[in-house]
């Protein structure tokens, strides 16, 4: 299966942003340092990202950042409640609930 790049409209950039992709049903992110959001003591993806992979059926979400590669479930994520910070509706899950697999 080839890979599914997904796109998020980010409210404060005023412009659609490269947010990940999608394979086998995994969606993979790359997170800077300056993307994780220390109020929720972790990382958030766009709301509407959250309805797409809900309806491809992704089942694991895996964020690659500068230290670690951090995998979780999607059912984890479903269960949050969108806030939005300034940059539109995201999910948000502390990195206590994700699994390090590097």
């Amino acid at each position: 299966m080839s890979k599914i790049r997904l796109q998020a409209y980010d409210y404060k950039k005023k412009k659609q942003v490269f947010v990940g992709f999608i394979k086998d049903c995994i969606f993979y992110k790359t997170a800077k340092p300056l993307h994780f959001m220390v109020l929720e003591n972790g990382y958030g993806i766009q709301f509407t990202v959250i309805q797409q992979l809900y309806n491809l059926g992704c089942d694991k979400i895996v964020i690659k950042t500068k230290t670690s590669i951090l995998e979780s479930s999607f059912i984890d994520w479903k269960k949050k409640t969108p806030t939005n910070y300034g940059h539109g509706r995201q999910i948000f899950l502390s990195v206590d609930k994700m699994k390090r697999i590097k």
